[in-house]
This record gives C-alpha cells, sequence and structure tokens, in this order.
C-alpha cells in the first residue's frame, strides 16, 4: 500500500461520488477507481456499496479510520525525515511575473510550509510562447497568469481564479493641464471612463507590446494600441518606478486592481496623494483580465503537495478577489472599504 491509495480513498468519502472526486482532484475516474480496488484487494473486503447510491460498508468505515491514521502517521513522518536532512524533499516550479508572484506567493508558501516545511518552491519568468511546452514537459509545474496567454491542450488543465479589473491611473497635475477641472469625467471614475478619453496623453508601457509579453493581456494590448495616439515603452518592470515616472506627467499607465490593492497597502500615501484612478472602459465594457492557474492532469498522481499547493493557491486568490473588491473610486481617488492584508 502507498500513501497515495489512502489519500485518494480518504477524498472519494469526502463527496460519495467518483465522478465528482476525479473532477475535483484533476485525475480519471479510471485512476480513482484503480486505486479503490487496489485497498479492497490489499484487505480483502469490499468497502464500497455501489447501489442504489455510493456508500461505505460496515468495513470501509473501518477502513476509512485507519486510512486516515496512516496518511497522517506517513505525511508527520515525511516532514519530519525532510527536517532531519539536508535536502528538500519536493521541489514546486512556479511560472508567473516577478510583480505578480510578489503579491500571491508569499501567502501561499507561509500556508503549504505548514505541511511542507522542507518544500522548495521556484519561480521561473512567465514566458507565454513557451510555458505549455515546459507544463507539458515537467519543466514547470504550474502557470499562474493571465488565461488568454494559455491555452488548453491534450494533458493540460486550466483552473480560472479571478477577474481582475484593469485600471488607469494618471497624475493630478496632468490631468488637469489636459482637461481644466474636468468634473465630469472623474464623477465616472468609478462606473467607467472610456480610454478614448485619453487618447491624445502618453501611454506609459514597461515593457514592448507584443505577444510573447506576460506583463499585458492580449486584448488589452490591442486597446492600447487602438485607444493611443502615443505609446511610450521602457524595459522598466518596476510598478514604484513606472508610478514615479506617471507622477512626474510622463503619461498614463495601466494596472490590474489587485496590483493596486498591493500598492497602497505598501505605499497609501503616495499612492493617494498624486494620482487620479479610473476604471477602464472599452466600446461600452469594463475591462478585465482573467486570471487561471494552468497544470499538466498528470501532476497529482505523484504527491500530494502538488495539490495542496492548488487548493492553497484558489483559496489565496479568493482572498486576492475579496481585496479587489475594497477598493472604491470617488471622483478620481481611491479608497479602501477594509485596510486588511491577504491573509
Amino acid at each position: 500500500m502507498t500513501s497515495l491509495n489512502y489519500y485518494y480513498y480518504i477524498e472519494i468519502c469526502k463527496d460519495m461520488n467518483f465522478t465528482v472526486t476525479a473532477r475535483r482532484l484533476y485525475v480519471s475516474q479510471q485512476s480513482i477507481s484503480r486505486h479503490i480496488e487496489a485497498l479492497e484487494n490489499y484487505y480483502q473486503t469490499r468497502l464500497f456499496i455501489r447501489k442504489p447510491r455510493l456508500a461505505l460498508t460496515e468495513s470501509g468505515r473501518e477502513v476509512l479510520k485507519t486510512a486516515q491514521l496512516i496518511f497522517d502517521a506517513e505525511r508527520q513522518l515525511k516532514q519530519t525525515l525532510a527536517q532531519m536532512s539536508d535536502q528538500s524533499a519536493e521541489t514546486i516550479v512556479v511560472a508567473s511575473t516577478a510583480k505578480r508572484a510578489s503579491i500571491f506567493l508569499p501567502a501561499v508558501m507561509d500556508k503549504i510550509w505548514a505541511d511542507y516545511p522542507n518544500l522548495s518552491i521556484s519561480r521561473v519568468a512567465s514566458r507565454s510562447q513557451l510555458t505549455v511546452e515546459d507544463l507539458l514537459s515537467g519543466k514547470v509545474d504550474f502557470h499562474i497568469g493571465y488565461r488568454n496567454n494559455m491555452s488548453s491542450s491534450n494533458g493540460l488543465d486550466i483552473h480560472d481564479l479571478m477577474q481582475d479589473p484593469v485600471v488607469f491611473a494618471i497624475s493630478r497635475s496632468l490631468f488637469h493641464k489636459t482637461f481644466g477641472e474636468a468634473a465630469e469625467i472623474l464623477s465616472r471614475s468609478e462606473s467607467g471612463v472610456d480610454l478614448a478619453v485619453f487618447r491624445n496623453i502618453p501611454f506609459l508601457a514597461n515593457t514592448q507590446l507584443s505577444e510573447t509579453s506576460e506583463s499585458y493581456y492580449p486584448y488589452i494590448q490591442d486597446v492600447i494600441r487602438s485607444c493611443f495616439s502615443r505609446i511610450r515603452a521602457t524595459s522598466i518592470s518596476s510598478l514604484d518606478t513606472m508610478l514615479d515616472m506617471c507622477a512626474r506627467e510622463s503619461g498614463i499607465i495601466y494596472l490590474s486592481k489587485m496590483s493596486l490593492y498591493d500598492y497602497l497597502t505598501r505605499n497609501p500615501s503616495f499612492t493617494k496623494k498624486h494620482f487620479y484612478y479610473f476604471a477602464a472602459k472599452y466600446n461600452e465594457k469594463n475591462l478585465a483580465m482573467n486570471m487561471a492557474v494552468s497544470f499538466r492532469k498528470s501532476i497529482f498522481h505523484t504527491s500530494p503537495c502538488h495539490r495542496r499547493f492548488l487548493d492553497i493557491t484558489i483559496d489565496v486568490f479568493k482572498a486576492i478577489d475579496a481585496n479587489n473588491h475594497q477598493i472604491c473610486f470617488d471622483n478620481g481617488n481611491v479608497t479602501l472599504l477594509n485596510e486588511t492584508g491577504i491573509t
């Protein structure tokens, strides 16, 4: 018997539905059935009553109690042995941009280390054209980024995390130099302002707008090209530096609400004092980016830590999404309804 046999048995007992459990764990129903069959052969007993609905036999209930004890004991043993060793038991490789990873990865690592204290987590730069190959080959375990920069394929799964609204920031001084008081534009900062309004203001891009860029959602790239008459591209990836350039009236910048929340909690005075913020609209629709985590379907066959990483990542992005809903725009000013951070 292996810990995976017990793991899948414990999980199927939570749902009492092979199809639901297989979908939740991103494995085939046949794979789960093989693990259950292995347990039944080992203990020489039936674990489930299949009809009229799935239920545990009396033997199955006893095996479940023992399975949980064995699985917990083996997990604790692995943690103890990993702590005694100079080498980490396992490594998870995550592809994501540096800025995005700085927001979600610390919270994920803090939680997963509670279960796997010697687990190593490595981040690699996200390259939209190569990441599919990297995932399928096993070079990368998870890609966390924009859904449109990743396409599903045989052997690859994609789990949607959240919609991240697009926000544009402009220095207060440049806004008033361009539009005067413009109370009507400011009054629409929360509901959304069509980007055509800012057409004659230079757009500051922190990278070249290209298909290989992970900094820009492909559709957003097209919107930027069509809406702004001047695009000033730089090789600067730091949001702090981009905001500083924006404050110096170099142009207007784009940022996701997720990034704005992070910056507001780290540097609230500068962020609130120098800029107006607008929910971005194009063709009467508010702009947002679909965030997703992508991974190869077979990744959960080898170790429970990968499943745990995915579960924690999903929970962390739920918290990020909740934080996004704390951001409000009032006549261009930004406020937070609640100052709590990601936990």
